[in-house]
């Protein structure tokens, strides 16, 4: 897929992933908020065992004067790009309602504004 596919992607699977989030709180799903927090702490470190396992083997073949192929290379980009599509909507989703709950939902301002 190229770069535009992977950002609507992205894209859909974050409002897919706020939509059944939203729907889920909205009919006293309690457990959706925790179910959402794993997901997104495994989305985080699957991706960053993923990046510096990547990183380090680049950087092992670099050192001992090797070149890795780069249909290798590509391969493990979109492996990346895939757990970036496809586990970071939760994380967005998490840190969009810290923000509402921490910041907004109880502020005086926030209130006066929505009326």
């Amino acid at each position: 897929m190229k770069k535009i596919g992977y950002l609507l992607l992205l894209i859909v699977n974050t409002i897919v992933a706020a939509g059944i989030y939203y729907f889920a709180a909205r009919a006293y799903f309690l457990p959706i908020m925790a179910i959402y927090q794993v997901l997104a702490i495994a989305a985080i470190c699957l991706y960053a065992f993923m990046f510096y396992r990547h990183n380090t083997e680049i950087g092992k073949a670099k050192m001992n004067g090797e070149d890795i192929e780069e249909s290798v290379l590509e391969k493990r980009r979109k492996k990346l790009k895939k757990c970036m599509v496809f586990g970071f909507p939760f994380v967005f989703v998490v840190i969009w309602d810290y923000i509402y709950l921490l910041l907004l939902a109880d502020s005086p301002l926030f209130k006066n504004i929505l009326g």
